[in-house]
């Protein structure tokens, strides 16, 4: 499984927590690397004028349409064959609900997920 970290910007600055974020973002890609056996991981973000999108998209198994919403619950898992408690997507739930953000998936089984997280801060500009 090929790792991509697709970074479109030279920079692209923001103000948030960063262990938090970091937090996040390390949930989403090992879990994508936990349900994908072939093909890619990747990991990109864009910068927009009222906050920052980070995707993080996988070639794995993907998730059933109506499993989708339930999967960031506390103790929600979709399989007994994956090591894991169930509470990582629900601990980046909240982490992005706490930094006011969203969090949410599209996903076709065999075809692979993309996790989405939006973040919103205030732009600053250079004096």
């Amino acid at each position: 499984v090929d790792f991509i970290c697709e970074k479109p910007y030279q920079t692209c600055l923001i103000t948030s927590d960063e262990h938090y974020i970091s937090h996040v973002l390390e949930i989403l890609v090992s879990n994508a690397f936990k349900y994908t056996k072939k093909g890619y991981v990747k990991m990109t973000y864009e910068c927009e004028d009222t906050g920052i999108t980070i995707k993080v998209i996988d070639t794995g198994m993907g998730i059933p349409k109506d499993k989708q919403e339930m999967i960031f619950g506390r103790f929600e898992k979709l399989d007994t064959f994956n090591q894991g408690t169930g509470l990582g997507l629900s601990i980046c739930k909240t982490i992005v609900e706490h930094l006011q953000g969203d969090i949410s998936v599209k996903s076709e089984i065999g075809k692979g997920s993309c996790f989405t997280v939006t973040l919103p801060f205030d732009r600053k500009t250079e004096d």
